[in-house]
């Protein structure tokens, strides 16, 4: 006797607990409560036993009795007529079986009869068959266009999408429909609701601002382009589809509130996706779109999670920074909505772009780090193995390799270029890409994980990829694929032994496309990894020092970034890649990994051409470390590379070169830069730098001593301050005339250098100390005369003579005017009239004799010391050893010597007052004190033994040391700690500290 003829009070609890577990209900308790409610529902005694009767005899060949009956009174109780569908089962008891395997599959239909029980008549209508696009477009696109408010555009779109998902779910479900109609049925639902979202949100902002219009007020195309498995129409359940949207051209719209061709196009896709997405007061979506160009940060857009771009903009970003992952993102691209023929005309010439006949070593390199990718997300240690598409031989690692070798083969046969991956199986092996037994494995082993990933999006939910861990889970879902009961065991050997083999074809196949044999850093990979993880991008830059591996990740990315447009990103990022493993090792060695890799990416932008950097690096090692030091330890000189892009050709050719150019070469270089010049302050700025450049680069590589370096500054602001003399002088010259003593020759005038400059050592940022000293008082004159002193040739009809005081303090203002002023580059030099030369007056230039008379005050014990340091740079050669002769005069024989140690060792407390103990120059053992030593022991000694004044400390020490004044080891050690102190001195100048003399904290 079957269930069905059992008498049954349906009155009785008890009794219809009893008769569902019976049935193999799990939960008769609950079974008999669902029962209730629908009996509850007004249907009539005599039908509710119909129904009672077709449920016990249609339970029982569901996989899921509890969840159909579940579901099943859901729908009767929400029913407007609860009657109607129990005189449907009446007259249809065949109805209520297919009901019943519908509703036993997952909530997903049960969702949608329960809010649109009218769908059911769809359902029956349609019997789950397959329909035609361009009826189902139509139909959707007529139904919409006549609604005028956006929610109701959004409920319509809601409601056709539910009942068109509902059919194919049965198509699914009870018509056991292939896995290549139901992918196609779906993709056919995502393109009508596209197509008519797309209508709608163009409508709406009509009526805003009108239609967009070329420059000659042609109409202007736009589409919408899908990408990914929407595009390859093999659209899975799953709620989410990549979408971007392209335009014709530049202009405006023709409406009163007009506005720019790419400002519409932004908001139409704004719109679109308003249509579709998420709502604040509403957790459903038709559906969740997204960017097939999430990792290509210039695509992105503020607005919406959609690309837009120009088409000619989009082209021109391809082609010149389009990497691997965008060619294979564009093998499934189709148009989905707007202008399909506009759309299309764009596909098609990215063509040979996607598909190109002539592999570049950049290609080769990105296809090499994308075999590798795969490779390594399957071999990763804990590889999920019941995730059907990203899992080890999943969905994924299919459709990766078959893009591959689309990549390899599209450029010589277009019948690899289809979009679909069985189409594209099917034509690899017709143009003998795999062979056949590798076409079956992989297509039958692709239509059998599809399925598999169908039926978990619509048991558990549109994103589920993984299969179920519970035993009791695992054993339904097996069910719903259409094993028997307790056949689960042979679901899971199916799908170990299905993918095992679809991993042994792609592993074959990865293998014989490119055999590398060399063993990649992953450093490469990382580079050229389209989107990398997070997980990777701390297993590989943890070990260099960064502090957030994810901001280091990011400026890499900026390195591997052309900022100029018409220079290739691609070959840029390529030749990044390969230098990446040295590049961050001389990175991890600097004092600031992440400090060095900020430097880096803000010089490399002022460049320009990084490709040619990093191609230039990947022959020279060397260059490379100097190009991360100086960036690591020298904002000052990094910082005049990105002010003078230029400037690292010639920094090269000196390095070339292995040495520095002596004064002379300088001079002669800097009177040609400056012949014929308006304007020489921009010359100064960039020779200077320039100059400064070469210096510093060779201190940080330790190729000079520190010595050598502070005498080539001293050289350089030697030639630039004789060439701002120069000008000056014979721009007064053309002013004034010549100056002339009052016997009518030639004043000569010399610029005395003190201190640092004087002794030939000052440092980057050292400022400079000097005295203008003329021959005599007198007039200017037009007369020429004898070579006493530089004079000009020039001659001028407006000269206006005057007296030669005058003259050659206007010379020393406009000197230090020229040196000193702010400019876009700074200072020239920071040049000052020293006050103790100059005999405390405030004049800008003095006569020699008025000069010499000023030493006989024995008060001022500095201004003697600073006499020793003294040095004629500029000046007619005859007056400029005169002055030289009187100043050795002035050492010699008129120095007070009474009390002169004292004096010194009084001045030189002084200086310590206020002097952190950090202060390399005035505190306890500064180089102050060296230079004392110097200047004190020259001081008490030179009117004995004048050989030993020298302006230079280093040499001053060895002449003391030669005369007896120094044992050879004091003077040793004094030396060396003086180049010590001025080399840490000088690493603090290159890296702009604010202290110029003090350690960093």
């Amino acid at each position: 006797m079957t269930a069905s003829s059992q008498p049954i009070d349906l009155g009785s609890p008890e009794a219809i607990q009893a008769a569902f577990q019976s049935l193999g209900l799990a939960h008769p308790p609950q079974a008999a409560r669902q029962w209730k409610a629908i009996a509850d529902s007004s249907v009539p005694l005599d039908l509710l036993e119909v129904v009672w009767a077709a449920l016990q005899d249609s339970l029982p060949l569901v996989v899921d009795p509890d969840q159909a009956l579940q579901g099943f009174a859901q729908f009767v109780t929400s029913s407007r007529s609860p009657l109607a569908v129990g005189s449907l089962i009446e007259r249809e008891p065949e109805t209520l079986v297919k009901l019943l395997h519908l509703l036993s599959v997952g909530d997903m239909a049960n969702r949608v009869l329960v809010e649109d029980p009218e769908a059911l008549d769809l359902l029956r209508l349609t019997d789950g068959r397959p329909v035609d696009c361009g009826h189902l477009v139509k139909e959707i696109v007529n139904d919409v266009e006549l609604i005028s408010d956006r929610a109701a555009i959004r409920e319509s779109l809601l409601r056709h999408k539910n009942r068109e998902l509902l059919r194919i779910v049965y198509g699914d479900i009870v018509g056991m429909q292939n896995v290549e109609t139901v992918a196609e049925q779906l993709t056919y639902l995502a393109n009508a609701i596209c197509e008519s979202a797309f209508q709608s949100a163009l409508r709406l902002l009509k009526l805003k601002f009108g239609l967009p219009r070329s420059h000659n007020g042609q109409g202007v195309s736009m589409a919408a382009i899908g990408f990914g498995e929407f595009g390859g129409e093999e659209q899975s359940y799953s709620t989410t589809l990549e979408i971007a949207f392209v335009y014709d051209s530049d202009g405006k719209t023709n409406g009163e509130r007009s506005i720019s061709n790419a400002e519409f196009a932004e908001r139409l896709a704004c719109e679109f996706e308003t249509l579709l997405g998420r709502q604040p007061d509403s957790g459903e979506i038709v559906y969740d779109i997204k960017s097939p160009f999430r990792s290509d940060r210039p695509l992105q857009n503020t607005r919406t999670p959609i690309s837009v771009c120009g088409h000619d903009e989009l082209a021109q970003h391809l082609q010149t920074q389009g990497r691997t992952w965008h060619r294979q993102a564009f093998i499934k691209a189709r148009t989905v909505a707007g202008d399909h023929v506009f759309g299309q005309q764009f596909l098609d010439s990215l063509q040979s772009w996607v598909f190109q006949r002539y592999i570049t070593w950049s290609d080769i390199a990105e296809l090499q780090a994308l075999k590798r990718r795969i490779e390594r997300r399957s071999q990763r240690s804990g590889t999920d193995h019941r995730d059907v598409v990203a899992g080890r031989g999943g969905v994924l690692d299919v459709e990766f390799v078959i893009q591959y070798l689309q990549l390899l083969n599209g450029g010589d046969a277009r019948q690899a270029r289809e979009r679909n991956t069985l189409a594209a199986i099917k034509e690899l092996a017709n143009i003998a890409a795999i062979n056949f037994d590798e076409q079956r494995i992989l297509s039958e082993g692709y239509s059998f994980l599809k399925r598999i990933e169908h039926r978990l999006q619509v048991v558990f939910g549109p994103q589920s990829q993984s299969l179920p861990i519970e035993p009791a889970e695992f054993d339904r879902f097996s069910q719903h694929l259409g094993y028997a009961n307790r056949k689960s065991q042979q679901f899971r050997d199916d799908y170990q032994q299905r993918t095992l083999l679809v991993r042994k074809v792609l592993d074959h196949l990865l293998h014989d496309a490119f055999r590398d044999g060399i063993e990649t850093a992953p450093e490469v990979d990382l580079i050229l990894d389209p989107d990398p993880s997070a997980e990777y991008i701390e297993q590989t830059l943890a070990p260099y020092g960064f502090e957030k591996t994810s901001i280091a990740y990011e400026r890499l990315m900026d390195l591997a970034t052309e900022r100029i447009r018409f220079l290739s990103t691609r070959r840029c990022r390529t030749f990044l890649a390969a230098i990446s493993p040295s590049l961050l090792k001389v990175i991890s060695n600097t004092p600031s990994p992440d400090e060095t890799l900020v430097n880096l990416c803000r010089v490399s932008d002022s460049l320009g051409g990084k490709g040619v950097l990093w191609e230039l690096f990947s022959y020279s090692p060397p260059t490379l470390d100097l190009y991360v030091r100086l960036c690591a330890c020298s904002p000052y000189l990094s910082d005049m590379l990105t002010s003078n892009p230029g400037m690292l050709d010639e920094l090269m050719d000196s390095l070339l070169q292995n040495k520095l150019p002596s004064m002379d070469q300088l001079q002669i270089r800097l009177n040609d830069l400056c012949q014929g010049a308006d304007d020489v302050d921009p010359i100064l700025h960039s020779f200077k730098h320039g100059q400064h450049l070469a210096a510093g680069v060779r201190d940080i590589l330790g190729k000079d001593d520190i010595s050598d370096t502070m005498a080539y500054l001293s050289d350089v602001a030697e030639v630039c301050l004789r060439q701002i003399a120069s000008m000056q002088f014979d721009q007064l010259v053309q002013k004034y005339g010549n100056p002339t003593n009052r016997d009518g020759s030639s004043c000569g005038c010399v610029m005395i250098a003190l201190g640092k400059l004087g002794g030939r050592e000052p440092n980057y940022h050292s400022n400079f100390d000097i005295v203008m000293v003329y021959e005599s008082d007198g007039l200017t004159s037009v007369t020429s005369a004898d070579d006493g002193g530089p004079r000009s040739s020039l001659r001028s009809v407006k000269q206006e003579p005057t007296q030669n005081h005058h003259f050659f303090s206007e010379l020393t203002q406009r000197i230090l005017q020229q040196t000193n002023r702010v400019g876009p580059q700074g200072r020239v030099f920071e040049v000052a009239v020293d006050k103790h030369i100059s005999g405390g007056s405030g004049l800008l230039a003095v006569t020699l004799d008025d000069f010499a008379s000023q030493f006989s005050d024995a008060s001022d014990i500095l201004a003697w010391q600073t006499l020793c340091r003294a040095r004629v740079i500029y000046g007619a050669e005859t007056f400029a050893q005169r002055t030289t002769t009187i100043i050795e005069d002035l050492l010699t024989n008129r120095v007070p010597r009474d009390d002169l140690a004292e004096k010194i060792r009084a001045e030189r407390m002084s200086l310590e007052v206020n002097a952190a103990e950090s202060n390399l120059k005035r505190a306890p053992g500064g180089t102050v004190d060296i230079e004392f030593i110097v200047s004190g022991l020259q001081l008490m000694n030179a009117k004995s033994d004048p050989s030993i004044l020298s302006p230079g400390t280093l040499d001053g020490l060895e002449r003391l040391a030669g005369a007896g004044y120094l044992t050879s080891e004091e003077a040793s050690w004094l030396m060396d700690a003086y180049r010590f102190l001025r080399g840490v001195e000088a690493r603090l100048r290159l890296m702009n500290t604010r202290a110029r003399h003090d350690l960093p904290s």
